[in-house]
């Protein structure tokens, strides 16, 4: 558990900061046990939040497979990878992410990793953390070109949800002539 390690929250205290857990919205449910575990230094973020705003007060982003991580890289916040289950994310969900050049920011696997790791970052400045990321990172953004080639490889496709279709007017003769236009067309 990365909040209770030993190691975190050494970091947290030596640098005065509050790890801030922002929830995706599928693990909501997790938030009330979080809060009772009443760990030191750490705040779970509300649902009613702005995660850019919590953004730009940041030091550093923790995460593990987020696409937060690029919104935190383009305003030269310093990004750790958490990703202790790693295998199980890639052979579950798969990723578009095949070199390690390609995250933007270093990766850990246990809470040790990542509290040494956060320790470092903490110590350059945002500007240096953006000039890394741009010298260590130059294949920032090919993960998008591999997600936006798949999609362009699928077929075309256009779903008619239609309501209340009586038969009275021309909803009908319009849906199925646009219909076998559209097949004609490729789709």
């Amino acid at each position: 558990d990365l909040a209770r390690d030993e190691a975190m929250q050494s970091v947290l205290q030596e640098k005065d900061l509050t790890l801030r857990i922002v929830l995706h919205n599928k693990l909501r449910h997790f938030a009330e046990a979080l809060r009772l575990a009443q760990i030191p230094r750490l705040v779970i973020s509300s649902d009613d939040e702005d995660l850019q705003i919590r953004l730009a007060e940041c030091r550093a982003v923790i995460t593990d497979f987020s696409s937060v991580s690029l919104d935190a890289a383009l305003i030269d916040k310093p990004v750790v990878f958490y990703q202790p289950d790693v295998d199980l994310y890639e052979r579950s969900r798969g990723t578009y992410v095949v070199e390690e050049a390609e995250w933007v920011g270093p990766r850990s696997f246990t809470p040790q990793e990542t509290a040494s790791l956060l320790r470092k970052i903490l110590e350059l400045d945002s500007a240096r953390h953006g000039m890394t990321l741009r010298n260590d990172y130059p294949n920032l953004g090919r993960a998008t070109e591999a997600t936006a080639n798949e999609l362009l490889s699928l077929p075309p496709s256009i779903t008619f949800i239609c309501y209340n279709i009586f038969g009275i007017g021309g909803t009908v003769r319009t849906v199925a002539n646009m219909a076998n236009y559209l097949y004609a067309q490729g789709y």
